[in-house]
């Protein structure tokens, strides 16, 4: 197996035994030494630690969040993988003042994550995601509506 796809499949089992499993156990050996995130939750920290911090909390509001691949492109010692996430949201969102404002429905939204591989571990992740339509449907964002 080349490179490339020995990348490919650790990114694959990333996915499938850490973000869709929701099993942190397999964590360490995915991530490098000198992890980093590129991406960091608000109130979590850029390495390890501060990962398996920000996956503890979107597992907890995400019981059933659930990424399919949409395309894969590796290069190198990056991989580049576009995803659709589906999630329930069941209970509600913190609003102003600590309010928690019900939801209670299905999510659905898109994003990236690229990440750089080194000896077969990753050493750097970054995700970008379409925040806006995710807020939106959390009824955080109002829908803004244009005519020509």
């Amino acid at each position: 197996m080349c490179v490339a796809e020995r990348n490919r499949k650790l990114l694959a089992d990333f996915f499938t035994h850490v973000l869709n499993a929701h099993d942190l156990v397999p964590l360490d050996g995915f991530l490098a030494p000198d992890f980093i995130n590129r991406t960091p939750l608000p109130g979590t920290s850029c390495d390890a630690e501060g990962f398996k911090r920000a996956l503890t909390i979107t597992f907890c509001c995400y019981y059933d969040l659930r990424y399919t691949w949409t395309n894969c492109i590796v290069k190198d010692d990056r991989v580049t993988i576009r995803w659709v996430a589906e999630a329930s949201h069941p209970g509600g969102v913190i609003g102003k003042k600590g309010v928690i404002v019900p939801v209670g429905r299905k999510l659905r939204w898109e994003g990236e994550t690229v990440v750089r591989i080194r000896d077969g571990r990753i050493e750097e992740w970054l995700t970008r995601q379409d925040e806006a339509s995710l807020l939106e449907q959390l009824g955080a964002l109002p829908l803004v509506l244009v005519e020509n």
